[in-house]
């Protein structure tokens, strides 16, 4: 820590009496021929605009930039022709003088009956806020509990709608509308 104070009291001391930094990355500096700003400017230009024409030649240049065409035929899906139908076999002797079976149908399947349906449990709305022009910001209130657009109300109750005249509630799987008082 002390060498980096000291360093920078020197280099300080130099500054005021209009010398260069005796050591650090000044020494580092190769010593070289004076630059010209102003001569340097157009220099770097030059090659910029030679560097890009020479960039849009060779890849114009017809088949010098790859094929481009392969590029574009990898990126489109390859479309297939369906395959050929299987002829079915010929019949021959051995089927030929075979009986003929008639296939049986099975009876219909019989329809299962559904589970019985649980009833949803009456909420006691005690406020209700909707908001016409952005129902997600509608409010519910149950036993003064605040209740928002997704809202949990119990287990397995869900807030899922707003509406000017009720709510519409997921409970089990089952969707509800229940009016607003």
């Amino acid at each position: 820590m002390s060498y980096i104070l000291s360093a920078l009291r020197k280099a300080e001391q130099d500054r005021r009496q209009g010398q260069p930094a005796s050591g650090g990355l000044a020494g580092l500096v190769a010593a070289g021929p004076d630059v010209v700003p102003g001569r340097t400017r157009p220099l770097v230009l030059l090659v910029g605009v030679l560097g890009v024409v020479i960039a849009a030649g060779i890849w114009l240049w017809p088949g010098a930039g790859g094929e481009r065409g392969a590029v574009v035929d990898r990126l489109q899906p390859a479309v297939e022709e369906p395959p050929p139908p299987i002829p079915s076999p010929a019949p021959t002797a051995a089927t030929q003088g075979a009986p003929v079976v008639a296939a049986v149908e099975s009876p219909p399947p019989q329809p299962v009956a559904p589970a019985p349906v649980e009833a949803m449990p009456r909420l006691n709305i005690t406020g209700y806020i909707f908001f016409e022009a952005n129902p997600e910001r509608s409010k519910l209130f149950v036993d003064g509990v605040v209740y928002r657009h997704q809202s949990r109300l119990r287990e397995g109750m869900t807030l899922e709608a707003f509406y000017p005249d009720g709510v519409l509630i997921s409970y089990r799987g089952r969707t509800h509308r229940v009016a607003v008082p």
